[in-house]
C-alpha cells in the first residue's frame, strides 16, 4: 500500500497560488486604462431582503483569457481536494477503489443537499474515517450559511445598443452583487 503524503495537495495548491497571482495582475491590467470597462449602480437598500444592492455593468467584456486562467485555478483547487481525499483513504488503512462506471472514488464532494451528503458518504468517502469526514462535512454547500437571505428581485438584464457614430456594438451587462450587513 502507498504512504500517505500531502505532496501533491501542496502541488496543487501551490500551482493554484500560481494562477491567483497571474489572474490579478492580468485583471489589473484590465481595469488599468480608461474608459473604465466596468462601472456600478447607485446602491440601495432592500427592505424585503434584508439586503443592500449595487448593481454592476459591464461597459467592456474582458478577455477570454481571464476565464481560462481563473478555469485553470479552480481545477487545481479542486485536484487539490480530491488528492487530499485520496490521502485520507490513505491514512485511514484503506485502499482506494474505483467505483460505477469507472469514476475514480475517492472524490472530494460538494453536497448541495442533505440526501446528496448520505450519498457521498456511501459513496466518494466510503473508505474516509468518520471524523474526516465530519470535517469535510462541515463545508458543503447544503450546509449554508446561518441567516442566509436572498433579494426577491435578483434578475439579471442584459441590454445591447449600438449608435452609428461607432463602429462596434457595445454591450452592458448588470447583476445585483450581495453585501451582506
Amino acid at each position: 500500500m502507498a504512504e500517505p503524503s500531502l505532496a501533491g495537495v501542496w502541488a496543487k495548491i501551490a500551482r493554484a497560488d500560481e494562477h491567483f497571482q497571474l489572474l490579478e495582475r492580468e485583471v489589473a491590467a484590465f481595469f488599468d486604462h480608461d474608459p473604465q470597462p466596468i462601472g456600478t449602480s447607485v446602491g440601495y437598500f432592500d427592505p424585503e431582503s434584508g439586503w443592500h444592492l449595487v448593481y454592476g455593468i459591464v461597459k467592456e467584456s474582458p478577455p477570454p483569457r481571464l476565464g481560462v486562467i481563473l478555469g485553470d485555478l479552480v481545477h487545481n483547487v479542486r485536484s487539490a481536494l480530491d488528492h487530499l481525499v485520496w490521502q485520507l483513504v490513505l491514512w485511514n488503512g484503506q485502499t482506494p477503489t474505483e467505483g460505477r462506471r469507472g469514476t475514480a472514488f475517492p472524490a472530494f464532494p460538494f453536497a448541495m443537499s442533505k440526501n446528496a451528503w448520505k450519498g457521498a458518504k456511501k459513496g466518494p468517502l466510503r473508505e474516509v474515517a468518520d471524523h474526516h469526514r465530519a470535517v469535510i462535512q462541515k463545508v458543503q454547500p447544503y450546509k449554508g450559511r446561518t441567516g442566509l437571505k436572498t433579494p426577491s428581485h435578483s434578475s439579471s438584464t442584459t441590454s445591447r445598443t449600438s449608435t452609428n457614430t461607432e463602429s462596434s456594438t457595445r454591450r452592458s451587462w448588470s447583476a445585483p452583487v450581495l453585501l451582506d450587513t
